[in-house]
């Protein structure tokens, strides 16, 4: 799945209000996702508590444990 916020309404809290609900929605089990080194949306997880835990050439892989 992905997830995309349109650029003209990126920075008015649509993203941190989606991530905040499908995270106190899941389970117990660690959320994962991957976010591409260039893309400022990185800022947004790590400060939802994702930290890296892998990355490649162009991405970062990131979790966040329950």
């Amino acid at each position: 799945m992905q997830l995309q916020i349109d650029p003209k309404l990126q920075g008015k809290g649509i993203g941190k209000s989606i991530l905040t609900d499908i995270i106190n929605e899941s389970s117990q089990r660690p959320i994962r996702l991957s976010v591409l080194k260039t893309n400022k949306a990185q800022n947004l997880y790590s400060s939802l508590g994702f930290k890296i835990i892998d990355e490649d050439e162009h991405s970062y892989k990131m979790e966040l444990s329950k």
